[in-house]
């Protein structure tokens, strides 16, 4: 990755920190603890919107991975909006499961893209 794309994602990456954190603050001041219920909504759209902008772009293996990786969080946004701690444990739980799979599936057909 170049100096620059890469200080580019870490400036993206610090910005992105601080505003839900600001975001945090000002939603929980107002609506109480259904606030961060709120900020937790937003963050699945955006990662809603981020796959289908994937799969409009024709990137369909991306946005496959993109839905894997977003899929746990938004059963995890599911159980605390219902206040089911066990739904919020499946939510973990598919991480445990999905992301080792994903590290171990990207490579591989990276390698074979470049082919």
């Amino acid at each position: 990755m170049k100096k620059r794309s890469m200080f580019i994602s870490i400036s993206i990456s610090i910005f992105g920190t601080l505003l839900g954190i600001w975001l945090s603050k000002l939603f929980t001041a107002r609506y109480g603890i259904n606030g961060r219920i709120i900020i937790v909504a937003i963050a699945a759209l955006i990662s809603i919107f981020a796959v289908l902008g994937m799969v409009f772009m024709k990137k369909y293996f991306e946005a496959l991975v993109g839905l894997a990786m977003a899929s746990p969080g938004i059963v995890i946004f599911v159980g605390i909006y219902l206040d089911n701690i066990y739904l919020a444990g499946l939510g973990i739980l598919l991480i445990i499961i999905i992301f080792p799979i994903m590290i171990k599936l990207i490579p591989k057909y990276r390698n074979n893209k470049k082919q």
